[in-house]
């Protein structure tokens, strides 16, 4: 029975990893090669002028998110299956940020719509051009929000991650100093709008604690026998 499972449990780790990794790679593209090529910070005239130009580039960022947050489904289901077994409520808990981040975040697409309607007008009024840099302004804040719930799953997850014993030390504190970047970040685009240029730096934190535990569980191997507190019911 052990056996087996261990056998599911990395079945299953392979398909969560591959997801993350898909998550990374999408929402790169969808806000770097996608949405940066078009918003000129500052000038929304230019910014406008760039997504009439490139109404494609813009849909198909916003169809690489709604990819990326599809691939979060895989994710979420496998980390609750594995980390309830070794505390069910925090994983409950963890479970639950996550689908309201991921909710939130597809509902903050419709933010990126907007945009995309309004620029088909015959004639942009200032007024219009307003209401699109009111929308991609609410979609940057509407994904800080997101984060939140996702930063406070990171934590729990690199917590009942590290008590599990099942991978490395070095793994879960990347994921938890993940949701301590995620949650300063967006607290400090919340709360303090004038530094959060500067904090975005701990995009790069996120980044690289993240996609180390994708490729971890793409490519690594999960023995459940290894923690004492793994099935024995």
């Amino acid at each position: 029975m052990n056996s087996d499972k261990n056998v599911f449990a990395n079945r299953f780790a392979r398909i969560a990893g591959v997801s993350y990794l898909v998550i990374i790679a999408a929402g790169i593209f969808g806000q770097v090669f996608a949405r940066n090529q078009i918003i000129v910070v500052g000038d929304i005239e230019a910014t406008v002028a760039n997504l009439m130009a490139n109404p494609g580039l813009w849909r198909l960022g916003i169809a690489s998110d709604l990819l990326m947050h599809a691939c979060d489904i895989p994710v979420i289901v496998f980390l609750y299956w594995l980390l309830s077994q070794v505390h069910r409520p925090l994983a409950l808990i963890a479970l639950v940020s996550n689908v309201l981040q991921t909710a939130v975040a597809i509902a903050n697409k419709i933010n990126l719509v907007f945009p995309l309607l309004l620029s088909t007008a015959p004639d942009l009024s200032a007024s219009d051009l307003r209401l699109i840099d009111t929308f991609i302004n609410a979609h940057n804040h509407g994904f800080s929000i997101a984060l939140i719930f996702f930063g406070i799953s990171c934590l729990i997850y690199a917590n009942l991650l590290y008590r599990s014993q099942l991978i490395a030390k070095g793994f879960c504190i990347g994921i938890g100093l993940a949701g301590v970047g995620y949650l300063l970040n967006s607290m400090a685009l919340l709360l303090i709008p004038a530094i959060s240029g500067y904090v975005m730096i701990l995009f790069v934190v996120c980044l690289a604690g993240e996609l180390a535990f994708g490729l971890r569980l793409t490519f690594g191997r999960i023995d459940l026998a290894r923690s004492p507190l793994f099935f024995t019911r």
